[in-house]
């Protein structure tokens, strides 16, 4: 298992494995009494636990030799060049609280490279997914980022985090008054894939983590968008900042919040 997989099947499991932990996520929405704080803004619930072990159980028993990277757990180190990227429950906040915008976020790297991505929305049955290589999909079906090129008939998403949380704020303020409008979601990878299949037009934040961001970045790439650091450098699985957008606002962006 230290050679290069095929992807198909490295793709079904993690579609299985991103299913399976929707009904888990599912059955715990709204309904959330016990938490546990990571900080003075985020939180932790026996949901996103729960999720995660389903998730790692899945994969681990067809490719036990894998390495894991999980929101909610130390790393697994394993004998291979794959690591699994993992945010078993991305929104936490917003399922505790009943809002729906909430997902699970499976990214496969190899060597330091994603080639695969599964965001999945259970509540509304939207599986996007993409192969480095192979385009992006919602549900088997490519999907494209927006044409548009102009900023103020553009819809940009955000999230403060739970780091640098001002400098997320500062940095949209610059851009208020030139696009249509502004959404502060909540949960990152599925901001981003709204991105991938036109939605949106873009999502930025200063506080961003590997599985918060690894699977929805590829998916924009392969649908044609762009993504970098909120400085314009080139980002990669552990960059800490995120501009992604329709490739054609990117640097229309970066110079507005500079």
């Amino acid at each position: 298992m230290r050679g290069v997989l095929n992807r198909d099947v490295l793709r079904q499991i993690a579609i299985i494995a991103a299913k399976e932990a929707g009904k888990i996520i599912l059955e715990g929405f709204g309904k959330e009494t016990k938490y546990k704080p990571k900080g003075r803004t985020d939180i932790v619930t026996p949901t996103d636990k729960k999720s995660q072990n389903k998730i790692i159980q899945i994969i681990k028993k067809k490719f036990p030799d894998h390495a894991f990277l999980s929101e909610e757990a130390p790393k697994i180190k394993g004998k291979s060049d794959y690591l699994w990227i993992i945010d078993p429950l991305d929104g936490t906040s917003n399922h505790r609280a009943g809002i729906t915008f909430f997902c699970v976020s499976i990214c496969l790297s190899y060597k330091k490279n994603p080639i695969l991505g599964v965001v999945y929305d259970p509540l509304h049955k939207e599986m996007f997914s993409a192969e480095k290589n192979k385009g992006a999909f919602l549900n088997g079906k490519k999907i494209k980022v927006s044409k548009q090129k102009s900023l103020n008939k553009s819809m940009i998403g955000a999230d403060s985090g739970h780091i640098n949380r001002k400098k997320s704020v500062q940095k949209m303020g610059k851009l208020v008054d030139f696009v249509r409008g502004i959404r502060w979601q909540g949960a990152a990878a599925l901001s981003l894939s709204y991105v991938a299949c036109g939605r949106i037009e873009a999502y930025m934040t200063a506080n961003t983590t590997a599985w918060d961001s690894c699977a929805g970045c590829l998916i924009i790439e392969e649908a044609g968008g762009k993504t970098t650091e909120i400085n314009g450098k080139k980002r990669t699985i552990f960059s800490k900042s995120l501009l992604a957008t329709n490739k054609s606002l990117h640097n229309k962006i970066l110079n507005k919040i500079k």
